[in-house]
């Protein structure tokens, strides 16, 4: 797999890299040439990992 920090998919088909300095500003982005099924990966594991918003907030304020 591609090391990518962070990433924005398209209809599952097309990938723009997110670049971004030390402090969370946005740098740059770039269309990335190859085959999405990494990022697909990440995604289906992302979301199977993922809680509700509210579920999530409860937690963090405990």
């Amino acid at each position: 797999m591609p090391d990518v920090e962070d990433f924005w998919m398209f209809d599952r088909s097309t990938v723009v890299l997110m670049h971004y300095e030390g402090d969370g500003t946005r740098i740059s982005r770039e269309l990335y040439d190859g085959g999405p099924a990494p990022f697909i990966e990440w995604q289906r594991v992302a979301f199977a990992e993922s809680v509700p918003f509210l579920e999530y907030a409860e937690r963090v304020t405990e």
